[in-house]
């Protein structure tokens, strides 16, 4: 009896693993033609490819003390990065006025910027440079999924950034240009005025 349980257990295993044998080529090609393509679904999360704008004002103002007057033109200042050293430089205009502008994204989030803003003394005579010194912190965050940046000047936080710098000009008489044509008229008149003089004296002598 035991015997004969043995063969038709025997039996059963082996007919399942024809069964099995048989359907297994056919489900994995089934599965493999039936397989899409695998396409990358991932987007970067929104915001870290936005940008914002830092504007940086500066407001040169010129005191004259003396008789002279200098516009607040022509004046050069400095941005430099406090971390890579890296400087920009702008002109004030004929109002006195200059702007830096720095770009940030939302990868910057989480970092914090530092910048020094001054003025270069560029040596003109008369007049008395500004020694002021800034420090401007910007702040990068994501709000919303975009980035918000937020500055401030010598740490203190302002909404919007202007920078002042007064300069003194002393002068009191015009500056040298290096055009010497006006001294060279002038000796002229003075020299024909001289000999316009001496006809005058002698004929005056001779008719006496």
């Amino acid at each position: 009896m035991n015997t004969r349980r043995s063969w038709l257990k025997l039996a059963l295993l082996i007919s399942m693993a024809a069964v099995v044998s048989f359907l297994v080529p056919f489900t994995l090609a089934y599965v493999f033609d039936r397989t899409d393509t695998l396409v990358n679904t991932f987007a970067p999360p929104q915001g870290l490819n936005a940008e914002t704008a830092v504007e940086i004002d500066v407001v040169k103002t010129m005191i004259n003390t003396g008789d002279m007057k200098m516009t607040p033109d022509g004046f050069r200042f400095t941005m430099e990065d406090v971390l890579t050293a890296e400087t920009v430089t702008v002109t004030s205009d004929e109002k006195g006025q200059a702007r830096f502008t720095l770009g940030f994204r939302g990868t910057d989030a989480g970092k914090s910027f530092r910048f020094r803003v001054y003025e270069e003394n560029d040596g003109v005579d008369d007049v008395i440079y500004s020694n002021v010194n800034y420090l401007v912190q910007v702040d990068v965050t994501l709000v919303e999924a975009k980035p918000v940046a937020t500055v401030q000047v010598d740490g203190k936080p302002v909404e919007k950034c202007v920078l002042g710098f007064t300069n003194e000009y002393t002068g009191t008489s015009v500056p040298e240009t290096g055009d010497s044509t006006w001294l060279s008229l002038y000796a002229v008149l003075l020299l024909g005025g001289a000999a316009a003089m001496l006809l005058v004296v002698r004929r005056y002598r001779r008719e006496n």
